[in-house]
């Protein structure tokens, strides 16, 4: 009877276990469907479903050229404010190298004034000290052999020279009292022989002077002859020089001088006339200095080709020098310079062949 009991009681306590779990569940699935109908109650409707990202389409893209450099623009002309013209382009400083010469008319005009301006400038306080210089170029010359010695007492050039003429100036300005001051502190400091001086102020001779030899008139007329001729092929040497340097066509000259000296010296060219041989040493001078020679290259490759007109012979030149009296030649001293002599002298003077 027990057991039996024991048995309804399990069973009864299974079953409502079994309920229990049963409602439970259906409590859970009534829970998830309320949220999931909340959620779509309150979600927003203007939200579009997640779209993919579009595929990028690829093109092929253009095939990129070199850039070529632009060439840098002309500078604006310069117009005069008070009467409206245009000026005249500022011609490029001797002083550039030729490349950069080439491109001076690219550069801002003010910068060209400021340059051309400070050339000037430059030109006209060189001419100003030009004896300045010169004096102190003649002093250091003449004071140069006795360098070792105005060491050797402690002295300088100038303070010597300043000493020598302050004694100058007392013995010509002073009193016969400071004159013999001045003279007895020379022999007293100097001491010289005395039977010597005794016998120059008694109007004895030191020495004999040997007597003067004849005058040759003949040579002393060629030698006046020649130094005459010599002047005047160096002028015309020097006018010839002037007139080539000053031509246009010859813009590369103070480029080239030093050179066309050397060339003249060497032997290199010749020439019938002053103007041919400086041309001809003109010409072997720019073939054979790169820059310059790389410049003419390129403006004659960018020049249109012009139709060449053959020019007459000209008949070569007998004599480059003058001829004196009615057409008459006349004898010269051998020791007359030739015309080549006379260019490289007036290039040796400017110092254009060292």
């Amino acid at each position: 009877m027990e057991n039996e009991q024991l048995a309804i009681s399990n069973e009864v306590v299974t079953n409502q276990t079994i309920e229990e779990q049963t409602t439970n569940n259906k409590e859970d699935d009534s829970l998830d469907a309320v949220i999931a109908k909340a959620m779509e109650k309150h979600a927003p409707s203007d939200v579009e479903p997640e779209k993919t990202a579009p595929e990028v389409q690829k093109t092929a893209l253009p095939e990129q050229k070199e850039s070529v450099p632009e060439a840098p623009e002309a500078p604006e002309k310069r117009i005069d404010p008070i009467s409206g013209r245009e000026l005249a382009p500022i011609k490029a400083p001797a002083s550039l190298t030729p490349a950069l010469r080439e491109k001076w008319s690219k550069v801002d005009p003010q910068f060209q004034q400021y340059w051309a301006d400070r050339e000037r400038d430059i030109a006209t306080k060189l001419n100003d000290t030009a004896e300045e210089r010169k004096l102190a170029h003649e002093i250091k010359e003449i004071t140069a052999p006795y360098e070792p010695i105005l060491r050797q007492f402690g002295v300088s050039a100038t303070a010597h020279i300043k000493e020598l003429f302050n004694l100058s100036h007392s013995l010509n300005t002073g009193t016969p009292q400071q004159k013999a001051q001045i003279i007895y502190n020379l022999i007293n400091h100097f001491k010289p022989d005395a039977e010597t001086l005794g016998g120059l102020f008694n109007g004895k001779p030191v020495q004999q002077q040997p007597a003067q030899q004849p005058v040759n008139v003949q040579s002393e007329v060629e030698r006046i002859l020649a130094e005459r001729e010599e002047q005047a092929v160096q002028a015309r040497g020097e006018s010839a020089i002037a007139k080539f340097s000053n031509d246009p066509s010859n813009e590369f000259f103070e480029d080239v001088k030093v050179m066309m000296g050397k060339a003249i010296d060497s032997g290199f060219v010749t020439g019938g006339t002053e103007d041919e041989l400086l041309a001809n040493a003109y010409k072997f001078a720019c073939n054979h200095h790169d820059e310059i020679r790389s410049i003419l290259e390129q403006r004659k490759a960018t020049q249109p080709v012009q139709q060449v007109v053959q020019q007459p012979v000209q008949q070569p030149v007998k004599s480059v020098k003058p001829s004196l009296g009615s057409g008459k030649s006349v004898a010269r001293p051998q020791t007359a310079i030739s015309m080549d002599d006379a260019i490289e002298t007036a290039m040796k003077k400017h110092g254009w062949n060292q």
